[in-house]
């Protein structure tokens, strides 16, 4: 804060707005700030700088908060300071013209600091004179946002002119009411019932609505120095009279017809009936007399929410519309922040509409004072959305202005502004008519997409053709050119026409016609091309048979196409009808040449083939095309490809044919036998092999390729580009941006991205990458349509879209199939009318496209390609993307395996040569491109990717590879390890899962583990010597991986030593524990088996290093001016003999069990830290199963995965001490009070501080009491404390952990149980359930990774505790309706993996925000009244009959089940502590129901456990159905 701060006028809240702007600030750090205003006045005349200067301090005494300083330090809200008096920062500075735009540059990224101030400037710019010598200036007055807006630099402006007359006297103008009587006027609103009108009015929301690529909806602080494109569109004044008599005769405002307008096109835009979009509300109260003069920040942005009823009249839509915009100005004092959280979002909208009010006017007129000329120029406006619609009358007209960062918005402006203007048109005609009938379209936009859709007919397209004619045709041409090669066989054109014509009079003897089918099971070789031409010269169509299909679908084929005849060969079609077969290979019964065939009455309307296609039953489905569809096609293919390539080449092609004849794309080299070129038939092993392909290609001669983008790298690869063809297709597949640059960047070789269903015959719409000059091919593009074809994207009521705008491909014109062959009903719901064209139809493709400026489609996938894992929704093509650019890889694929109900994600890469691939090395790199959830959790090096026959990338062999590397190098199937670390890793790996051997290539997740496990097998492994950390174990989960990363030394180790400091200030769970009090005996305790033979001198000497190696064990609690805190002492200070108790057991009777309550309570009465007594040890000599040791550490110093160190380090230093070896514990790598110190640093962080919004979304909103009351910290203490345990069955068990691998499923699976089991409590009580369920979720808080540290082997209280509120998002939710609708649980199961999986930083912040911050939304907030704690795989912690093994006895455990300290403040009025440990049968889930009796009855605790078991019994049906 500035020294002048010092003598302070005034203290005000900040507006609504102002606190948005003062959180941004903080955000964007040193970055540009965007809510900086330039403020521009050029000045011609005499100016008296001086005087110009004195009228702006004038005007800063005159507005005191314009003075402001905002401040947030020490305070519970920031505020702004108003100081008595501040300097006004001012510079004058000469330069030309052509350097203003610099210059006013320089200003705005010239960062204000807001807690300094003031918060504007002055430049005075003085330029050259003009030509007639009048003097020239230029002020550039730079203001930040916080401090006014528009309304109030027109004021500032009319005062500063009014002045500058009166020669600075302050006397000239009238009073003014000051910005502190608005901001006490805003202290007066009930904010709470606001809030709760804002909560209803948007609880209907579909979801927030974001428009910009990414959707983060902060676009502009995300990317502060995009520049909005700004477009203007005047409706003319005519048109503009024309919409004023018509808004009122039906009561509207001018406003409410153009928000309107704007409502209708964001619902077409988005193809969504509820829309939300901000708005700003001028904020200037009419209570608050003369509040229109008042200078400072009243406006605010508020989100306008409607569901668009598409029955209702327009005129009515309007005027509903506008009654529900008014409401919500009405409530617009509260912050968006507020309202978003009210919906449960941190964002609802990224764009905006703005309708101006404002008195521009007075801001925009020239004036001349005393001959001085003031000429104010338009400042910029101010949302910094993606997306801006701003709309103003100025004159007669009304004026449209479209305001949008292209970078992130898809749509064009021209576009945007052409349809407001389009819609506000037809409004005056339209009041009557049903709003979905209302076209937003502009004619002209309409004119635009019907010449985009459809590409002409060529003029030489023969429609009276058939496919066979068009081969006569050439064999009449050049009957003695090569038409067909095999490796064997080579045919003329004339000897093609003479087999086939033989053959097709064989046929014709057999009684085959025109619309009948003949079956082709036949092998790849010259004969299947004879028998494709035959049959369409008998007029039949043919249906392809590949000889490799399973028996069952090759009998689906047939029974479907029901063939006439079936022509076989080569021993095929043994166990078919023989009456059906034509064997080929049979003497004379083919071979006789026909000089001339029957008349054969051949029509392009007949089908020509069936292609079968995968069906969604499982079953394939034929696919009927016509010679009419496939002479179309080749008409474009011939005039796109072929005839540039023969005028290139200056001879007929050589193609390739690549393709299985099963698939329709075999007809794209095909159709080069009716345009005169030579076909090479590869044979099966070529198409699989790329280099034998290539190396066939060199040896042919080949001209042109047609294949997949996946075989295409594979070719590449194996050197296809070292002799390019002349003409490359691809298709079949989604291509790249980085494939698609590197197409781009190939010389003398004519690329073609083809794209088309079977259903639309080979290729429909096609881009051609390499075209010289070809506009809209920077980025991947499936083209436009070929000719005669139709390409409609519309939206789900079948309207066109705009370009830009997504909507689904539908294909029409001659293209189009038939139909599936038998498939009634299936036909009719893909093949539907196409309303462009009388009696059409268009093939519905079920692709997502958009067009793009300029005609081109660009392919975004279809909604089924997204893959669920683990909750999280993922692309297999965003994560092979991702696998591509990694440095070294030529190749690479993902596929999914469900093993079980589990799935897991399996990468493939294909390494470039010489550069050997390492899965080891590539997850680092991953993990800088995708998020954890998205990296596979297998990578497996391969030769090259496998393709099926069709040239596809085969999909079903990466499965069956993925499958492989999952299981059968699994436990069923172990390999031993081969190298030391393998073997250290494999023994310490089995040691933690209780005895089972993880394979080499075992995900550890499937047996387990989590990340408090992963501490544990951290800390082990370090003693072996492996220098490992938990971030390794996590991002390589099995032994092969791990062991590879710690070989290559890529452990992120971080080693943070304390920085001496003896006193510990407290994380904020230990904060609200010194707050509340009465903590003594607040302690954790285990009982554990002690090794048989163990002296009491060997004991303490084990206890001496444990007490000795860990900080916290050893603390003490003092008072100090900051509060209380733990000081360290020195190893050596806490003696093992004055903490080791000794009890002989008593060997009569239940000696033991009698023995144990006494003395545990004994034990930790004797807890008190504030005189340094941490630790209690009680050894049980004599024990009937063996001697036990029990030890209490109070909780400050100790957590549950604390424990598992502290019990790992006894074992191992037992083991020491048995060698001979002085026992020394694992080092602390990074100490607790130096962690303590880290993440109370993390209160100044911008980043955690950004996460404010996101929390209070989560403590705002209902809570309603689910016992008799809440609880109160006052009265309530542990004394109340009761205990009700769940256990669930060991099957249940089995299967929730068989469907949730990853330990953190499992929570959420747990958190999803008990949202259900809370809310059902809640309906059945009559309570409201709309808010959710709120729950506190504690963790064990050592974020390493978050906070750049290691606490793997640190002991200390690391636990973060922080609210959930599950559930709000699913109303009227309870078990019973799980229990009738599998789809209930499932949708839960979905909705919580969601929210766990957004929590920011795994909520480690949420405290420091609370409790170091202070966020007074946070701070007030009252706590969640249900904790839940699931506290992971115990059972995995050791057999509980080895030494230093944790005794889990009931008889035990009743004997220390006793609340350790009776006046602790009860804090919540439900602790749900879960875990899944060993019983008799196996691995158990257990939950704990801890309640105070004060707030619950026994009964009510019963009732809610049943619920519970019920809950869980429903969500793991769910879970296995995932």
């Amino acid at each position: 804060m500035s020294e002048a701060v010092a003598e302070i006028e005034d203290v005000l809240a900040l507006s609504p707005l102002q606190e948005g702007l003062f959180s941004l600030s903080q955000l964007t750090g040193d970055g540009p700030d965007v809510y900086t205003i330039p403020f521009v006045i050029d000045i011609d005349g005499p100016l008296d700088a001086a005087l110009l200067r004195r009228c702006l301090e004038t005007l800063l005494r005159r507005h005191p908060n314009l003075r402001a300083v905002f401040w947030d330090r020490d305070v519970p809200k920031p505020v702004q300071i108003v100081p008595g008096r501040v300097e006004l920062p001012w510079t004058e500075r000469a330069a030309r013209e052509a350097d203003l735009d610099q210059v006013e540059a320089e200003e705005l990224a010239r960062r204000f600091d807001l807690g300094r101030g003031p918060s504007l400037r002055a430049t005075l710019v003085t330029l050259p004179p003009a030509e007639d010598g009048t003097e020239r200036r230029r002020l550039i007055m730079t203001i930040h946002h916080i401090l006014l807006d528009g309304w109030s630099l027109g004021l500032l402006f009319g005062e500063l002119r009014a002045l500058y007359l009166a020669g600075g006297s302050a006397a000239a103008l009238p009073p003014v009411r000051p910005y502190r009587d608005y901001i006490g006027w805003l202290g007066a609103r009930d904010m709470s019932a606001a809030l709760r009108w804002w909560g209803e009015q948007l609880a209907g929301l579909s979801g927030p609505l974001m428009i910009a690529d990414g959707g983060t909806g902060l676009a502009s602080v995300a990317a502060p120095t995009a520049q909005a494109e700004v477009t203007r569109f005047d409706l003319g004044a005519d048109d503009t009279a024309r919409l004023r008599d018509w808004t009122r005769r039906h009561g509207l405002t001018l406003n409410s017809a153009v928000q309107f307008a704007w409502t209708l096109l964001l619902s077409r835009l988005t193809d969504r009936r509820d829309v939300v979009y901000g708005t700003i509300v001028t904020g200037r109260p009419e209570q608050i007399t003369g509040v229109e003069r008042m200078v400072g920040l009243f406006l605010n942005t508020i989100p306008v929410v409607f569901l668009v009823d598409p029955a209702a009249p327009v005129a009515a839509e309007c005027a509903r519309l506008q009654r529900e915009s008014a409401a919500m100005r009405d409530a617009g004092y509260l912050s968006l922040s507020s309202v978003q959280r009210a919906a449960g979002h941190s964002s609802l909208f990224d764009t905006m509409f703005v309708f101006q009010n404002a008195p521009m006017e007075d801001a925009l007129e020239v004036d001349t004072v005393g001959g001085v000329t003031f000429r104010p120029l338009m400042a910029k406006n101010l949302t910094h959305y993606p997306l801006t619609v701003v709309s103003y009358a100025h004159g007669d007209e009304l004026t449209v202005v479209v305001e949008a960062v292209l970078e992130s918005v898809p749509y064009l402006p021209d576009d945007i502004g052409a349809a407001m203007l389009a819609i506000l048109r037809r409004l005056p005609e339209s009041a009557d008519l049903r709003s979905d009938d209302l076209d937003v379209l502009p004619e002209t936009a309409m004119v635009a997409a019907r010449e985009l859709e459809t590409t002409p007919e060529l003029p030489d397209l023969d429609r009276a053709a058939t496919i066979f004619e068009l081969f006569e045709r050439q064999v009449r041409t050049a009957p003695d050119a090569v038409a067909l090669t095999t490796d064997t066989a080579t045919l003329t054109y004339l000897e093609l026409f003479e087999r086939a014509q033989g053959l097709a009079g064989a046929l014709l003897a057999r009684g085959v016609g025109p619309e009948d089918v003949v079956a082709l099971y036949l092998p790849r070789d010259e004969r299947a091309i004879v028998a494709v031409l035959a049959t369409l010269a008998a007029g039949a169509a043919y249906v392809p048979v590949d000889t490799a299909l399973p028996a069952a679908r090759i009998d689906s084929i047939l029974r479907q196409a029901r063939p006439k005849l079936v022509l076989v060969c080569d021993g095929y079609g043994a166990d078919l009808d023989p009456a059906l077969v034509l064997n080929l290979d049979d003497p004379g019964s083919t071979d006789r040449a026909v000089a001339e065939l029957p008349a054969v009455a051949r029509n392009p309307a007949n089908s020509a083939y069936l292609i079968f296609t995968s069906g969604s039953t499982g079953e394939p489905k034929g696919v009927v095309n016509s010679h009419a569809a496939l002479v179309s096609y080749f008409a474009d293919h011939r005039e796109r490809v072929y005839r540039p390539a023969v005028a290139r080449l200056g001879r007929p092609l050589r193609i390739a044919h690549a393709w299985s004849l099963s698939f329709d794309a075999s007809w794209q080299p095909m159709v080069g036998l009716l345009d005169g070129h030579q076909i090479h038939l590869f044979d099966d092993a070529a198409m699989r092999d790329a280099q034998r392909l290539v190396d066939g290609m060199a040896l042919h001669g080949i001209d042109m390729i047609d294949t997949t983008p996946s075989m295409f790298r594979q070719l590449v690869a194996a050197g296809l580009l070292d002799r390019p063809p002349a003409v490359l297709a691809l298709g079949g597949e989604a291509i790249d941006t980085q494939l698609w640059d590197r197409l781009r960047a190939l010389t003398d070789v004519a690329v073609h991205n083809c794209y088309g269903p079977t259903e639309t015959t080979v290729e429909a719409v096609v881009a051609d990458v390499t075209a010289p000059h070809g506009a809209g091919l920077a980025t991947p593009t499936i083209g436009r349509p070929t000719a005669g074809t139709s390409a409609y994207v519309l939206d789900s009521r079948l309207r066109p879209v705009l370009a830009g705008v997504v909507g689904e491909l539908y294909l029409a014109g001659p293209q189009v199939a038939r139909g599936y062959v038998g498939r009634a009903a299936g036909t009719a719901g893909r093949f539907v009318a196409d309303p462009s064209a009388e009696g059409g139809r268009m093939y519905r493709t079920g692709d997502l496209v958009r067009r793009l400026p300029g005609g081109n489609l660009e392919y975004l996938g279809r909604a089924d390609d997204q893959v669920k894992i683990r909750g999280y929704r993922i692309e297999i093509g965003e994560v092979e993307t991702a696998m591509r650019t990694l440095p070294g890889i030529a190749a690479a694929a993902a596929t999914v395996v469900r093993r079980g109900d589990a799935v897991t994600l399996v990468g493939f890469v294909v390494s470039e040569p010489g550069r050997p691939a390492v899965p080891a090395a590539l997850r680092p790199a991953l993990a800088d491109r995708l998020p954890a959830y998205m990296i596979p959790a297998r990578l497996l090096v391969l030769p090259g990717l496998p393709v099926n026959a069709n040239g596809k990338l085969d999909v079903r062999e990466l499965g069956v590879l993925a499958e492989h590397s999952l299981t059968g190098a699994g436990a069923s199937a172990p390999t031993e390890p081969t190298t030391e670390t393998e073997r250290v890793l494999t023994s310490v790996l089995t040691e933690v899962f209780d005895g089972r051997a993880p394979g080499l290539d075992d995900d550890f997740f499937a047996f387990g583990m989590d990340s408090i496990v992963a501490i544990s097998l951290v800390n082990k492994a370090r003693r072996q010597g492996l220098a490992i950390s938990v971030r390794m174990v996590l991002a390589a989960p099995t032994v092969r991986d791990l062991a590879g990363a710690i070989e290559r030394g890529v452990a992120e180790t971080a080693l943070v030593s304390d920085d001496g400091n003896a006193e510990v200030p407290p994380l904020p769970i230990v904060s609200w524990t010194y707050e509340h009090g009465n903590y003594r005996r607040f302690t954790q305790s285990v009982l554990l088996a002690m090794p048989q033979g163990i002296s009491r001198a060997e004991l303490e000497i084990l206890l001496q290093a444990v007490l000795d190696g860990h900080d916290m064990l050893r603390a003490q609690l003092v008072d100090t001016p900051d509060g209380s805190r733990l000081a360290l002492r020195v190893p050596g200070s806490v003696r093992a003999t004055d903490v080791l108790s000794q009890i002989d057991v008593d060997p009569v009777g239940d000696g033991f069990t009698a023995q144990l309550a006494p003395a545990v309570r004994s034990a930790i009465d004797e807890i008190d830290p504030r005189v340094g007594n941490m630790v209690r040890a009680v050894w049980f000599r004599g024990a009937p199963d063996g001697d036990a040791l029990f030890l209490t550490i109070h909780h400050l110093a100790v957590d549950v995965v604390s424990w598992r160190i502290l019990i790992a380090d006894l074992a191992e230093a037992w083991e020491q001490v048995r060698s001979g070896i002085a026992p020394k514990v694992m080092a602390e790598f990074t100490s607790y009070g130096t962690w303590s110190r880290l993440i109370r640093q993390r209160a100044a962080d911008p980043e955690v501080l950004a996460q404010r919004d996101y929390w209070a979304a989560q403590v705002s909103g209902q809570d309603p009491a689910i016992g008799r009351r809440k609880p109160d910290p006052a009265i309530d203490t542990w004394a109340s404390l009761r205990v009700t345990e769940s256990p669930t069955p060991v099957p249940t068990t089995a299967r929730i952990l068989s469907a949730l691998s990853k330990a953190d499923g499992v929570r959420e699976f747990l958190l999803a149980a008990l949202t259900l089991t809370l809310l059902s409590w809640q309906r059945e009580r009559g309570i409201n359930d709309t808010a959710g369920a709120l729950i506190a979720l504690e963790s064990h808080g050592r974020a390493d990774a978050v906070a750049g540290a290691d606490t793997s082997s640190t002991v200390g209280w690391f636990t973060t505790v922080f609210p959930v509120r599950l559930g709000a998002d699913m109303p009227a939710l309870d078990v019973a309706r799980a229990e009738d609708d599998p789809n209930v649980g499932r949708a839960l199961l979905d909705s919580v993996a969601a929210h766990i999986a957004s929590i920011p930083e795994q909520g480690l912040d949420f405290g420091v925000l609370q409790q170091v911050a202070g966020v007074a939304e946070l701070v007030d907030a009252p706590e969640p009244q249900v904790e839940f704690n699931y506290l992971g795989r115990v059972d995995l912690m050791g057999p509980g009959e080895s030494a230093w093994s944790v005794l889990t006895d009931p008889a035990f455990a009743e004997a220390m089940a006793m609340v350790p300290e009776p006046d602790l403040p009860l804090r919540y009025a439900l602790d749900v502590v879960a875990m899944v440990r060993s019983a008799a049968e196996g691995s158990q889930l257990v939950t704990s129901w801890r309640w105070s009796d004060a707030l619950f009855t026994a009964d009510e605790i019963d009732h809610l456990a049943g619920l519970w078991d019920r809950s869980v019994a429903v969500l793991v049906t769910a879970a296995d159905h995932r």
